[in-house]
């Protein structure tokens, strides 16, 4: 068997869904960037999760066998609105932050099924703050290995 990367982002989607349902939807990076130009997501809050860099050390296989340990970055752009007592069927929603620690304790110590260490949260970046809206990122690492035989 020979995995070289990246990491599937389907499996932070899926538990991070599972794991927050006051997220009303988490998806891939595909929409975000008509959502950071200003379209509305599909649905509020809304999560979508971005690869980041990775940085790979030097192989340290056998012969015949390949393995390098690579570090794995990853965002998660959390979009939420920025107006404190909005209400929706007379329920006050929950505020951007309360949105966004939600995320970060779904996924900090979660294990991703190909990496070899539990996800550590990074850095908290605010992208924009327009309309009524707050479009945060979430940077995440993890370190997995590539392997290829023969």
């Amino acid at each position: 068997m020979s995995f070289l990367g990246p990491l599937d982002v389907q499996p932070l989607i899926t538990h991070l869904a599972s794991a927050v349902p006051d997220l009303k939807l988490v998806d891939g990076a595909a929409d975000l960037d008509s959502v950071l130009e200003g379209e509305a997501p599909r649905a509020m809050p809304a999560a979508y999760v971005v690869l980041g860099p990775e940085r790979s050390k030097p192989n340290n296989g056998s012969t015949g066998a390949f393995y390098q340990k690579t570090d794995a970055s990853f965002g998660v752009v959390v979009v939420s609105s920025n107006l404190r007592g909005a209400t929706t069927g007379g329920a006050v929603q929950k505020t951007s932050t309360d949105i966004e620690r939600l995320v970060v304790a779904a996924l900090v110590a979660w294990s991703h099924p190909e990496a070899l260490l539990p996800l550590e949260h990074r850095t908290r970046d605010v992208l924009k703050q327009a309309k009524g809206m707050l479009y945060v990122q979430h940077g995440f690492w993890t370190q997995y290995r590539k392997e290829k035989y023969g």
